[in-house]
């Protein structure tokens, strides 16, 4: 019975080899990460940006999205940005609906801060 499972042990450890190699062939590497490449990164994909989105492109973890961009949180240079572009938006003169799809707020939410900075 002992020689059948180091047959198999083996047989897993072949297996387990292959599939590493394989895996490293088709895995690209991680962008850089840093807070120039954060923010054009959340600049880029405003309407769906999240912390789970930058976890998913940089192929990273919570802790470092959190300390690259320190001062601010992930969540904050978001708010930022959206709210920098709604203004820059509102200026050209778009409507309510266009801002929102562009920024992924809301759009009871754009005419909010509408009325309140008229």
């Amino acid at each position: 019975m002992g020689w059948v499972i180091q047959r198999y042990r083996g047989r897993i450890r072949v297996m387990e080899k292959e599939l590493a190699m394989n895996r490293s062939e088709t895995v690209a590497p991680a962008p850089r990460l840093d807070r120039k490449a954060i923010e054009a990164f959340i600049a880029s994909n405003l309407p769906n940006a999240s912390l789970k989105t930058i976890i998913d492109h940089f192929q990273t973890n919570n802790s470092m999205v959190y300390t690259v961009p320190a001062p601010l949180r992930p969540g904050e240079l978001i708010q930022t940005l959206r709210q920098e572009r709604l203004r820059a938006l509102r200026d050209e003169g778009r409507k309510p609906d266009e801002i929102a799809a562009a920024t992924g707020l809301s759009e009871s939410y754009v005419r909010k801060i509408w009325k309140k900075d008229t």
